[in-house]
């Protein structure tokens, strides 16, 4: 019946959005962050790990979290189209990696992700999106130099590994 068909698609959209939605297990998440896969799910649940990490208190897993956040919130500003969603995402990256930097402040990969954010921040010193739209469509304007890409903390992602915690880089 036509009511049966609607139900099972109904299903069928709930129970992938198990999988890939609020869901979303920090593991499938980081490597779908690894495979170049990351989206608002992915995202929200480093923000969930992040919370949880918090929470239990252990300080070199509460870095790793802040700092694999920091990466993706960076690589996510990147990609947004919407000027304000990426200053929002930079932002909550300077946070997370001051936070980060309270729980070891020597951090290279915490202190280079801050660093991004921060350059990357309408006016801040490297802002890759300052004058996208100003030069746009003046015959008389020279072709703009293509944008700096902030680094993302050497593009560089700690992953929990039973011994011992490894830096990837991808």
């Amino acid at each position: 019946t036509m009511q049966g068909s609607a139900f099972l698609l109904i299903l069928a959209a709930v129970c992938l959005h198990g999988v890939y939605g609020a869901d979303l297990k920090y593991d499938d998440a980081l490597e779908l962050m690894l495979q170049d896969r990351a989206d608002q799910d992915v995202l929200n649940a480093f923000r969930r790990e992040n919370e949880q990490a918090d929470l239990e208190g252990v300080i070199p897993r509460k870095l790793m979290i802040k700092i694999n956040l920091g990466v993706l919130l960076l690589e996510l500003s990147k990609a947004e189209p919407d000027i304000e969603k990426a200053a929002a995402m930079l932002e909550e990256c300077a946070k997370i990696s001051t936070e980060a930097l309270q729980l070891q402040p020597s951090n290279s990969d915490a202190n280079a992700n801050r660093a991004a954010a921060l350059r990357g921040l309408p006016g801040g010193k490297g802002d890759w999106r300052a004058g996208m739209d100003s030069e746009a469509g003046r015959p008389d304007a020279a072709p703009a130099a293509p944008p700096p890409t902030p680094p993302v903390a050497a593009a560089r992602v700690m992953v929990e590994d039973e011994e011992e915690d490894e830096a990837l880089t991808f």
